[in-house]
């Protein structure tokens, strides 16, 4: 037994623990697409809270210092950690974008905050719920508590912003960051540059942003080969078509290489960016989805979910609109990719509103898909079995494939070695020599080049 009562002067909780404001993936995306009407500082917060997981006072604290773009992490510092540990968290493609966009709209040094307080002065509570409701309004958010009753009940409110509720404690947090001041250690951060420092800073950024390229550049429609020099002076000279191509990396059978849809890639975006004369090619995106992640079949197949592939396909769009590309295509090399880029397609241009154009190209892989046509009708080429599929006996190859990776390189489809084995065929077609194979594949090449472009400038048209 027990001699006194070991919880005899304990205070119990005068509150309940506060119940979380719930924002489901739809409202969260909704308040993410009109949070820069608000300021950049609560797009930018928005976006780190959503993709670190970590509490809004942390992220008001951030420093450049503690940000590494190069290795994409962020230092979350002891002293403004709850939990009063310090630890690093990787920085996703959303949270680095996030950065990049602090970055160009607060240049500073590493002592310099992530998201610098917007005035001097502490605002009314009512001003930072009024500017909260103003953010999610144009989405059409409203938020609701588990367990509470729905709007129209009797019960409060759910739409943060009203009277008679107090907005979510995150929601508070973020406005934080937009509209109190900030401590004087953060303000002596601000001032390790004068003003005239960050100005003469500003002119050189400005400068070198329309400074003349030291030397020529080179002969190339990949994004990814030319310098930021090259790809804005091809942008300035009128090439504002951005390609962006969907490959994959899957079993093709034993004798072509796993990323065979990125490899034929490889020589139509290249044709196809040459035939149209002003456009680029992004690099061919290589995970797509190829079924589940985490049951692959294949060794070697490599996969992301659908979400994931729209969001890189959403992303790398706005890349190219936001530095001046003015129509982006969307082009696929493999039947899982269609249904993601249309609809992103359809996604891109309502969000844009006209001010870009986002066409996806159906005529890419559909029209005489695997150019089963033309291989009978104009080079005399009939497969066996003689229907027109991705896979015939257990080889997902063909001709068209075969014939077009060969173009970049014949190892891709072990060339030497089925010579050497006697198996330099497929469906009953003999390939050899490897000359006749790389013949085979311009052709192909040069008549799905056609057709593309045609369907390219047949969508801009209209």
């Amino acid at each position: 037994m027990l001699d006194s009562n070991p919880l005899r002067g304990l205070k119990l909780p005068k509150e309940k623990n506060p119940t979380r404001i719930v924002l489901s993936d739809e409202e969260y995306n909704a308040m993410l697409r009109v949070s820069g009407r608000v300021d950049w500082r609560f797009h930018v917060a928005l976006v780190l809270a959503h993709e670190t997981g970590d509490r809004i006072g942390a992220i008001r604290h951030l420093r450049w210092s503690d940000i590494d773009l190069e290795d994409r992490t962020i230092l979350w510092r002891a002293e403004h950690e709850k939990s009063g540990y310090e630890h690093r968290t990787p920085v996703t493609a959303e949270a680095l974008a996030a950065l990049e966009e602090a970055q160009r709209r607060n240049p500073g040094n590493e002592d310099a905050p992530v998201l610098p307080a917007r005035c001097s002065k502490l605002r009314s509570a009512a001003e930072g719920v009024k500017t909260t409701t103003r953010g999610l309004t144009p989405a059409g958010i409203r938020p609701t508590i588990p367990g509470s009753p729905p709007s129209g009940t009797g019960g409060r409110s759910h739409l943060i912003g009203a009277d008679e509720m107090k907005p979510a404690k995150w929601i508070l947090g973020l406005l934080v960051v937009i509209l109190l001041p900030a401590s004087p250690a953060e303000a002596q951060g601000r001032r390790n540059l004068t003003p005239e420092q960050q100005a003469e800073r500003q002119r050189r950024m400005e400068e070198m942003r329309v400074a003349a390229r030291p030397i020529e550049g080179i002969n190339s429609i990949w994004i990814d080969e030319l310098t930021w020099m090259e790809v804005r002076d091809e942008i300035a000279s009128g090439k504002t078509i951005g390609i962006i191509a969907t490959g994959g990396v899957e079993q093709n059978g034993p004798y072509m290489a796993g990323g065979k849809h990125n490899y034929v890639l490889e020589a139509m975006c290249d044709a196809i960016a040459r035939e149209l004369g002003n456009a680029l090619c992004a690099p061919v995106m290589k995970y797509v989805p190829e079924g589940d992640p985490e049951n692959i079949r294949y060794p070697g197949t490599l996969s992301v979910r659908q979400e994931t592939f729209r969001m890189v396909l959403e992303d790398v769009a706005n890349s190219l609109k936001s530095q001046g590309f003015t129509d982006v295509v969307f082009i696929g090399d493999s039947g899982g990719n269609q249904n993601g880029m249309s609809d992103t397609a359809e996604k891109l241009n309502e969000y844009w509103g006209g001010t870009a154009r986002a066409h996806y190209i159906e005529e890419y892989y559909r029209e005489d898909i695997w150019s089963c046509v033309f291989l009978e009708e104009e080079l005399g080429i009939f497969q066996k079995p003689d229907i027109c599929s991705a896979t015939r006996d257990i080889y997902h190859d063909d001709v068209h494939y075969s014939s077009i990776v060969a173009t970049t390189d014949p190892d891709r489809i072990r060339a030497r070695q089925r010579m050497e084995e006697g198996l330099y065929s497929i469906n009953e077609v003999e390939l050899g020599p490897v000359e006749r194979t790389i013949e085979i594949g311009e052709r192909l090449i040069e008549y799905r080049t056609g057709i593309t472009v045609r369907a390219i400038r047949e969508s801009m048209g209209r």
